[in-house]
């Protein structure tokens, strides 16, 4: 299920289909260079873990930065991946404003 939200929203990119538990994606946008989509994906990871609200992965592939879910709690919901999904984009968009800005 988390696969097919990402995959049916513009602002993901999902290298793979899962076969376990884990899953590689990123905030994407189709305008913006790979050097700064790295960059706001590197610093998703760290803004969402400082928050405390949710802890998420990061791996490169190919040297483009991708964040990574490995899902193993089976409480796990779909509104709560939703929710960390929200989670995720209100941090790129925040990072993205703070890059164009300096």
């Amino acid at each position: 299920q988390t696969h097919a939200i990402l995959n049916q929203d513009d602002e993901f990119e999902v290298i793979h289909q899962p076969e376990i538990s884990t899953l590689v994606f990123r905030f994407y946008q189709k305008n913006l260079p790979n050097e700064l989509l790295n960059t706001v994906n590197n610093q998703i990871k760290e803004k969402c873990f400082k928050a405390g609200e949710c802890a998420i992965a990061r791996t490169k592939v190919k040297g483009v930065q991708y964040l990574k879910f490995t899902l193993l709690n089976p409480t796990t919901s779909i509104k709560h991946i939703s929710e960390i999904l929200s989670e995720i984009k209100a941090h790129a968009y925040l990072e993205l404003s703070q890059q164009v800005t300096d």
